[in-house]
């Protein structure tokens, strides 16, 4: 039951981050339930930078396929390291993005582990300009961790 509400909060959480990120142009600090503390404030960075967690050791690495990314769909891969550079496989990845200047244009999905620690999902970008894209890690016995990437999409 515990496992149950805690899944529960963690996805009112990650809807809350999302909606605040859609009608937001900087990052707000966000109140979490006792449960769910983050592993990293969420500061934006550029979508082919590492950031690296102080609170639980990880590395995580965003990229996308096309790159830079473009209208239409859009492979977003998840590289995730523990400190000493081993690939971290037992996570739960889920990926969410809006467009910073069109409401109502955004995705929300959870990555497919693959395999060393690399983490997918394809979405459709459905506007070109500066998306928010939000990666939300969670592993068994560790904090959450969040980070917040900006994306330039091209158009056709």
């Amino acid at each position: 039951m515990q496992n149950k509400s805690r899944a529960w909060l963690e996805l009112i959480f990650f809807v809350l981050t999302f909606a605040l990120a859609a009608c937001a142009s900087t990052p707000t600090p966000i109140a979490l339930p006792p449960t769910a503390t983050p592993a990293l404030s969420p500061t934006r960075v550029p979508p082919t930078a590492t950031v690296t967690s102080s609170a639980n050791n990880l590395r995580v690495t965003l990229t996308t396929n096309p790159s830079p990314p473009g209208m239409g769909n859009v492979e977003f891969v998840i590289q995730i390291r523990d400190a000493n550079n081993q690939p971290v496989n037992d996570a739960v990845v889920q990926i969410s993005g809006s467009d910073m200047m069109m409401y109502g244009m955004a995705f929300f999905g959870k990555a497919i582990a693959q395999e060393n620690g690399r983490y997918v999902l394809i979405s459709n970008l459905d506007s070109e300009g500066a998306w928010n894209i939000t990666v939300q890690v969670s592993r068994p016995g560790a904090p959450i961790f969040f980070q917040m990437f900006d994306l330039a999409v091209r158009g056709y």
